[in-house]
């Protein structure tokens, strides 16, 4: 993992020179700078040590296409889930506490996973089948180490689990909750309604993403509606009601299933598998006005637009589809009638297929580098880590790939 805190650096070099010009420090031959840790004050140091050690600012790296399999332990024993019996329905990245949460449907329960050591921390019983998720959080790239310090600038405040349950049910929790239990040395609990921020009927919650307003730099959350074969939009602050996105306001779906953002565009992109599999990207045909826009007065309905379909050619059922949005803009797409990932650029080209072991089309595979990937029902990417997660219908139900 690549690290860099450019910030911090220029801090250091601030101080040592509003350090220098209060000394009159001339003398240009000294080792007065392989010595400022002993000239500067210790309170100064001491506000440097700690914004080093807490706050590191990520460059991010891309997925390798390698397909090597990432496993818990030296020992290469895979700690996500081996030899489980219930498949992982979601899978998703909280970059603010470096977690993985895995939606397990027939369990009831939502797991989270330390992302970088692989190993179970917590279990989140939802009462009800949990289906597909998102986290919306506002990290920008930075990540706070330090999770015990009341110092921290608050991000775990505004990190945020929005989820589907299979009683058509849509939830929005607060993940500190679950973070302040951990804490306490809980490993499991139920979900409460303390825990929930807000909840929305939807008939059948599948796919959810966030995105923000550019114009009101309100966040916005989309989830489909599997059931009604639409996109329901809600505020992300109470759930309240902003639009369907449907033939009424220009497009319609047959199967829509899962939904993720592309950026810098913020166009949104949606995999549907009748009556033809495909990808469609869409965006709003024009952009929202704001002048009497407040928290309290409804949004005008917005018509949306297809700007472009991907991958009829190469799938027969995609169910995830994510972007490399920092990185090569690749599309990375598992499907539920093809075994591997296909990864796509952003015209719909294939530039590859793997890993080259769900690919045989015989045989046990016995590589502990490429395990068989069957069955996909979800995909994420760690941009920070450039790790592919693939949920599966399979042994491993969750394998990782860097």
């Amino acid at each position: 993992m690549h690290l860099v805190d450019t910030k911090f650096l220029h801090q250091v070099r601030v101080v040592l020179l509003e350090w220098r010009r209060t000394h009159d420090h001339d003398d240009e031959n000294s080792n007065y700078f392989s010595e400022w840790r002993f000239r500067i004050p210790q309170e100064n140091y001491d506000k440097l040590c700690f914004k080093m050690r807490n706050h590191h600012h990520y460059i991010p790296k891309a997925f390798s296409m390698k397909f090597q399999a990432v496993h818990g332990d030296e020992n290469h024993n895979e700690l996500l889930l081996e030899k489980e019996e219930s498949p992982a329905f979601d899978v998703k990245i909280c970059y603010t506490f470096q977690w993985i949460l895995i939606s397990k449907f027939d369990e009831h329960v939502i797991q989270v996973f330390d992302a970088d050591k692989k190993i179970l921390k917590y279990q989140l019983y939802t009462l009800e089948k949990p289906r597909m998720m998102c986290v919306e959080e506002n990290c920008k790239g930075v990540i706070h180490k330090n999770l015990n310090s009341n110092q921290s600038e608050g991000g775990e405040e505004k990190t945020f689990l929005i989820f589907g349950r299979d009683d058509e049910t849509v939830f929005k929790i607060n993940l500190k909750s679950i973070l302040e239990r951990m804490q306490r040395g809980l490993n499991s609990s139920s979900m409460t309604t303390d825990d929930v921020i807000w909840k929305q009927l939807i008939d059948t919650p599948n796919g959810i993403c966030v995105k923000e307003c550019e114009e009101t730099s309100e966040n916005f959350v989309y989830v489909v509606d599997g059931y009604r074969a639409r996109v329901v939009v809600l505020r992300s602050m109470n759930g309240s009601l902003v639009q369907y996105i449907d033939a009424e306001h220009g497009l319609s779906f047959s199967s829509p299933w899962s939904i993720s953002v592309i950026q810098p565009t913020g166009d949104l992109m949606i995999t549907e598998g009748l009556p033809f599999p495909h990808i469609r990207i869409i965006r709003p045909e024009r952009r929202r006005t704001t002048s009497s826009f407040d928290n309290k007065t409804p949004l005008q309905p917005t018509r949306w637009e297809c700007v472009k379909i991907l991958g009829e050619q190469h799938l027969r059922w995609p169910l995830g589809a994510v972007c490399e949005n920092q990185t090569s803009k690749n599309i990375y797409v598992c499907d539920k009638m093809m075994p591997g990932i296909f990864v796509l650029d952003l015209e719909g080209h294939l530039i590859t297929r793997g890993p080259p072991s769900s690919l045989k089309r015989h045989g046990k595979i016995n590589s502990h580098s490429h395990p068989c990937v069957t069955q996909c029902y979800a995909v994420c990417l760690n941009e920070w880590t450039g790790e592919l997660l693939i949920a599966t219908d399979s042994s491993h139900s969750l394998c990782v790939y860097r």
